[in-house]
């Protein structure tokens, strides 16, 4: 996707899905997959919420994708006139209004204990 706004949920630190997966096997290892794309639709939803809105393109472009073991959440809105990605002007720009990030922030330790609790429950299920 040249030219998207990303933002990759990095909540697993040095809790690896490859090491999850040696340690607990497959079931951990999809419950923290299924964990990270939840939480990256938590801050895709916090970032909607924070966006402006004008015409209602750059609310509608914000999502969540999933590319192997990471989860992305990804701001796409473009001019219908010059394909121009205008998310990251509004991001970035010395007069934008930033609302990925923010969102990020202020969803952080939520998607954390989110993706923790997915772990746990698929553990205590085996």
């Amino acid at each position: 996707m040249t030219g998207s706004l990303l933002f990759t949920v990095k909540l697993m630190a040095r809790l690896t899905i490859n090491s999850l997966l040696q340690t607990y096997g497959e079931a951990a290892k999809q419950a923290a997959l299924e964990g990270l794309l939840e939480a990256g639709e938590i801050v895709a939803e916090e970032a909607r919420r924070r966006c402006p809105v004008d015409t209602g393109r750059l609310q509608e472009s914000i999502h969540t994708e999933k590319k192997g073991n990471k989860v992305r959440v990804v701001a796409n809105a473009k001019n219908p006139k010059d394909g121009y990605n205008y998310a990251r002007w509004i991001e970035f720009a010395p007069k934008g209004k930033p609302f990925m990030n923010p969102a990020l922030q202020a969803k952080r330790a939520e998607v954390k204990q989110h993706v923790i609790d997915k772990i746990r429950a698929a553990l205590n299920q085996h």
